[in-house]
C-alpha cells in the first residue's frame, strides 16, 4: 500500500492528517485539549455533536443507544432540523443492531440543552462553535476514548469510502469505550447483559 492511500484511508486525506497532527502538537506543547477526557458528575444525558449530524454524531448517538439505556441526542453545528442521516453511513452500517434509518438531524438552534447534558464532540473546532450557541458546557472528545486516541476525528463526508469505514469502525470503538468509562464511574446501571 502506498503512503497516499494509507493516509486517504487511515486520516482521510491530507488535511485530516495535517489537522490531527496540529492539533495534537497544540496539546503536546500546552495540554490544551487533555481536560476534554474528564466525565463530570452528575451527568444525566450524552450530547454527540458535530458539524452535519449526518456522519459522525449520528453514528455515535445510535450505536451507543444500541448498547445503553443511558440517555443520549445528537446534534449538528451547521445543518438544518430534519435531515436523514448520510446514505453511505448507513449502507456501510446495516449490518450493526442500530437504527440510524430513523435518524433525523438536529440542528443546534432547535436543540433545548438541559441541566447534566455532556457535550462529546469530534474536533475542537466543534468545541469553539458550541461555545458560541450555548455557552461554556461540560464538553469531552469522543476520540479521546479511541484507540489509538485523536483530538480530532475527520469529517468522513467527502472521504473515500476506505476511510468511511474507518472512521465508523473508530467512532463505534470510542464510543464503547466511552461506555466502559461511564459504567466505571457508576453513571450507568447495568441491566441484564
Amino acid at each position: 500500500m502506498g503512503i497516499k492511500t494509507y493516509i486517504e484511508r487511515n486520516f482521510g486525506g491530507k488535511k485530516g492528517l495535517l489537522r490531527l497532527f496540529w492539533f495534537h502538537s497544540l496539546d503536546f506543547l500546552s495540554r490544551r485539549y487533555s481536560r476534554y477526557r474528564n466525565i463530570p458528575s452528575g451527568t444525566k444525558r450524552l450530547v454527540f455533536v458535530c458539524k452535519g449530524n449526518i456522519c459522525r454524531s449520528a453514528l455515535a448517538e445510535h450505536y451507543f443507544r444500541s448498547i445503553s439505556s443511558f440517555p443520549t441526542t445528537s446534534i449538528g453545528l451547521d445543518t438544518h432540523t430534519g435531515k436523514p442521516a448520510n446514505d453511505r453511513v448507513l449502507s456501510e452500517t446495516q449490518h450493526l443492531s442500530i437504527r440510524l434509518s430513523t435518524h433525523k438531524t438536529t440542528a443546534v438552534e432547535d436543540f433545548t440543552w438541559q441541566p447534566g447534558d455532556l457535550f462529546v464532540c469530534m474536533e475542537p473546532s466543534n468545541i469553539t462553535l458550541l461555545k458560541r450557541h450555548i455557552g461554556d458546557q461540560p464538553t469531552i472528545l469522543l476520540g479521546l476514548y479511541g484507540d489509538p486516541q485523536r483530538i480530532y476525528v475527520h469529517d468522513p463526508y467527502n472521504a473515500k469510502l476506505s476511510y468511511l469505514r474507518f472512521c465508523n469502525s473508530y467512532i463505534i470503538c470510542s464510543v464503547e469505550s466511552l461506555n466502559k468509562k461511564l459504567i466505571e464511574n457508576n453513571q450507568i446501571v447495568i441491566e441484564n447483559t
